[in-house]
């Protein structure tokens, strides 16, 4: 049987884990009384209709997003007879994407809220505002390392565990800035200097229609005259944030609405600026930032999955590393 409401529920649980304009393939098991759902609409029985649609498309939609929060949802090389999880047993994922808590180690911290270089109040910034620091309990992080400066890897009682730094942060970030487009509390730097943006046309017409979410990220922005922006706060994600060229970036990105698909403006706005904002392939991190964005990643809504539907963790089981080594 198929049901437009319900394909429009997994769609809609899959936004942000799939490429822009791909659509999922899925089988759904759904168990209701035989009195909330009629099964006489359709002359082949092709479709059913739910008396109470909203409840039914909810919970399909929630039961996916949770399903896709699972690190099964995961790509892995070789078969995995069992769930694979790196969370700790006894604490449940986020259930929205307040995910930010200061975490226990503070060797480098790549993503605390407040955290600035040393020395930059004297030279670039000032804090304007800081946000409130939550103690978080402290969780069992394995140890890990970097490959080519660009993947984090820790072994698993499973395998062995491969996370793209980038595409790890930028998950990060997106749920970050989408908590922050919804609360309206974002965290930012005044500019002791301020900086002075030339765009051209395009870019300049991309600014005016999203400038109101880029102010709730935290970028206070005001003209100069044609399309010269003076840019006097910044929000400060963490301290290798690049403000003025995550600005261009994002930008550019956005010129003639380019980005694909059918998320809202503050969706596509969330994902880019947090593209722009992540760290990049090919920075080495200390221990401390790589133990820092395993912890946030671990509190992600989708962990598994980045914002552009690419795979954030490669799990590389035992059996497949001994399979190619001829143990089995």
């Amino acid at each position: 049987m198929r049901d437009a409401g319900i394909g429009r529920a997994v769609e809609a649980a899959y936004r942000s884990t799939i490429i822009a304009g791909v659509r999922p393939s899925f089988f759904l098991n759904v168990t209701l009384p035989a009195d909330s759902v009629d099964v006489n609409v359709h002359p082949a029985k092709a479709e059913v209709r739910f008396r109470d649609r909203w409840t039914t498309e909810r919970a399909v939609e929630t039961a996916v997003r949770r399903a896709l929060g699972t690190l099964d949802s995961a790509a892995s090389l070789g078969f995995r007879g069992s769930s694979f999880s790196f969370r700790p047993v006894d604490l449940p994922p986020n259930p929205d994407s307040e995910i930010l808590r200061e975490q226990a180690d503070h060797d480098s911290p790549l993503f605390a809220a407040s955290a600035i270089p040393d020395g930059i109040e004297n030279q670039e910034y000032s804090t304007e505002t800081s946000s409130e620091s939550v103690a978080a309990p402290p969780q069992s992080i394995p140890p890990l390392f970097q490959l080519r400066r660009t993947y984090i890897g820790f072994e698993h009682e499973d395998g062995l565990v491969l996370i793209d730094q980038h595409s790890a942060h930028e998950r990060v970030l997106y749920e970050q800035f989408m908590h922050t487009l919804e609360s309206g509390a974002a965290p930012a730097q005044r500019l002791l200097l301020p900086l002075t943006l030339h765009l051209g046309p395009a870019e300049g017409e991309a600014f005016d229609s999203n400038r109101e979410y880029l102010e709730r990220l935290g970028f206070e922005v005001e003209g100069f005259g044609g399309h010269t922006l003076i840019v006097n706060t910044v929000p400060m994600p963490h301290p290798r944030f690049d403000a003025e060229r995550c600005l261009r970036e994002t930008l550019d990105s956005l010129t003639g609405d380019r980005v694909a698909g059918a998320a809202a403006k503050h969706e596509r706005l969330a994902a880019t600026v947090a593209c722009k904002a992540a760290i990049k392939a090919g920075e080495e991190l200390s221990q401390g930032e790589m133990r820092s964005l395993f912890a946030a990643l671990r509190d992600t809504t989708l962990p598994a999955h980045d914002v552009h539907g690419r795979s954030t963790i490669v799990h590389l089981t035992w059996d497949e590393v001994e399979r190619r080594f001829g143990r089995r």
